[in-house]
């Protein structure tokens, strides 16, 4: 470990985070992307999915907060 990079090589870092509605409704507005399968729960209740799918981009974002940053 360095001042630098203050994580060892080799070490475990986890993240974790509840996705809300408001967190895809936010990415929704943010992406454009009201697509019925991200926002439409009686709709996707009804598909072979039984529940809304949350945008994949926005664990994408998430994951970016593990991530060490130079200041």
């Amino acid at each position: 470990m360095t001042e630098e990079f203050p994580i060892d090589i080799g070490a475990f870092v986890s993240f974790s985070k509840t996705v809300s509605e408001s967190d895809v409704y936010g990415f929704a507005g943010i992406t454009g992307d009201f697509a019925p399968n991200h926002v439409n729960e009686e709709y996707m209740r009804k598909s072979g999915y039984g529940a809304r799918i949350a945008h994949v981009d926005r664990f994408i974002s998430d994951s970016r907060q593990v991530r060490p940053t130079n200041p």
